[in-house]
């Protein structure tokens, strides 16, 4: 079914219960607030790189981000095999690398999700946990961070989308009024209340909190939303000049304009700071992948598999919208675009988290590559790239070197002569399918060539990237048996 608004409910559920739920989501939005709401664009399926547009549906009435209770795309339906029974869950993800020698640990989390500052800490129940709820949920940012890291996740990022910390005001005042700020001064405060409550909730060698924004809105096919993590400052385009709201002044600390992907890519340059993209619905989106070099060095993730954003499961049931890998959309692989325009991206594979189940909605990861579990260590991670990813795999340990671990996933290096690979997966929850390498060119806007393909193994050491000069991207993919994936940050290789 496409979308016109099924809400996310448990296959469990009755046909009674569907039929209600359906009938609510046709209703529901024009009742509640006498609005007409377009779905999420995100929810819809990637198309190929190459072809046309998706057809968008109206913006919402504000004109900035698309609501709805969740369309019942690939992300919303249950996992084609059950978790459960492949021991997903217990125990906990080790840290420890399983190969000998290897010299970095594994660190599990999730690098997308809301708290009730904007639209998300709302309780996991179908009922309550769904679009368009401004600022009326009850989870605050250090409660996510306390619900990540008592239940055993190694970091969570909540990233309050940047435009709606004033709560849409009009909207939630009748619901949560005490939460509703409309004063800029407290709106920046808000922000700055998000990145205390990070430092509040990290605790070293046990768990890493970050706090930062969701950039964008998707109202045109060239929109987007990007995550910055961990600025000190709030980057906004609003201010509050109207006479009916109390207080006039800037929503922000650093301007940036709302479809101005540059702009964000040097502010977040000229602040220290990372990004990532997420859910990309189609090739179209942040004005066309603008590449600029303050994005190349900004822009250190896209994200792989993303959501659903409203599934109340804390069993980690649901399965996620995927925007790259061979099961649901071949020929539309968004991460090998990006590589390909130019960016030194990383996979990530969030779960954008509106309800009150941080890292526990589905057993999608992003794993970082450090040799402790600290603020720093976490932080440096990323900026190198030393990341990846899983889709419904909480538990997984890719490795991905080179010349005896003196280059890892994410690097950048110099190379003469053949240079061999060594891959090794340990962990996972279903035996290895095959394991896939490959090869690309940087800022050649072309697809990726196969250059190792090897089938029910866990180890490769017979890959070879030979000698030829120029500038390579390579990385490996990984299909697992049950139908879990896995990708890693590419290397980037300079041939002499």
């Amino acid at each position: 079914m496409s979308g016109n608004g099924l809400c996310y409910l448990n296959s469990k559920k009755s046909v009674l219960l569907l039929t209600i739920a359906f009938l609510m989501c046709l209703i529901g939005p024009a009742l509640l607030h006498s609005q007409t709401y377009s779905i999420h664009e995100k929810d819809k399926n990637p198309i190929s790189p190459y072809g046309s547009s998706p057809a968008l549906s109206p913006p919402d009435t504000d004109g900035e981000d698309a609501d709805d209770c969740g369309s019942m795309s690939v992300e919303n339906l249950p996992l084609p095999f059950s978790l459960v029974q492949e021991g997903v869950g217990l125990p906990l993800a080790q840290s420890e690398p399983v190969e000998a020698g290897f010299p970095y640990n594994f660190y599990y989390g999730n690098l997308h999700s809301h708290s009730t500052f904007t639209d998300g800490g709302l309780a996991a129940d179908p009922g309550r946990c769904r679009s368009s709820q401004y600022c009326r949920g009850d989870v605050f940012p250090g409660d996510a961070f306390a619900y990540a890291r008592d239940r055993g996740l190694h970091f969570l990022s909540v990233v309050d989308h940047n435009h709606l910390f004033d709560c849409h005001a009009s909207l939630c005042q009748p619901w949560f009024p005490s939460g509703c700020v409309w004063n800029a001064q407290q709106v920046r405060g808000k922000y700055q209340q998000g990145l205390q409550a990070a430092q509040a909730a990290t605790i070293d060698n046990t768990f890493v909190a970050i706090y930062g924004i969701e950039f964008g809105v998707l109202t045109t096919p060239t929109d987007g939303h990007v995550n910055i993590f961990d600025a000190s400052v709030l980057f906004n385009w609003e201010d509050n000049s109207n006479p009916d709201y109390p207080g006039t002044g800037q929503f922000y600390d650093v301007f940036v304009g709302r479809s101005d992907y540059q702009g964000l890519y040097a502010a977040a340059q000229n602040q220290g700071v990372v990004g990532s993209f997420n859910h990309p619905r189609s090739v179209q989106e942040f004005n066309n992948f603008d590449f600029t070099p303050e994005g190349k060095n900004v822009m250190v993730g896209l994200e792989v598999a993303n959501g659903p954003a409203f599934c109340t499961a804390e069993d980690q049931s649901c399965g996620g919208t995927r925007y790259a890998g061979d099961y649901q959309f071949a020929g539309s692989d968004k991460f090998q675009y990006a590589l390909g325009v130019g960016f030194r991206v990383a996979p990530f594979a969030s779960q954008d988290n509106h309800c009150f189940n941080y890292g526990f909605s589905t057993a999608n990861r992003t794993v970082v590559l450090a040799n402790s579990l600290t603020k720093s260590e976490v932080m440096t991670a990323l900026q190198q790239r030393h990341v990846f990813a899983t889709f419904a795999d909480d538990r997984a340990q890719l490795v991905f070197s080179a010349l005896d671990n003196t280059y890892i996933m994410g690097d950048t290096f110099s190379n003469s002569g053949p240079l061999t690979f060594h891959i090794s997966v340990r962990n996972s929850v279903s035996p290895i399918d095959e394991i896939r390498v490959y090869k690309g060119i940087p800022e050649s806007r072309s697809s990726p060539q196969i250059i190792c393909s090897r089938f029910d193994t866990t180890d490769v050491d017979d890959c070879v990237l030979f000698g030829t000069p120029g500038e390579w991207y390579v990385y490996v993919y990984v299909k697992e048996r049950n139908g879990a994936e896995l990708w890693s940050a590419p290397m980037w290789i300079t041939g002499n």
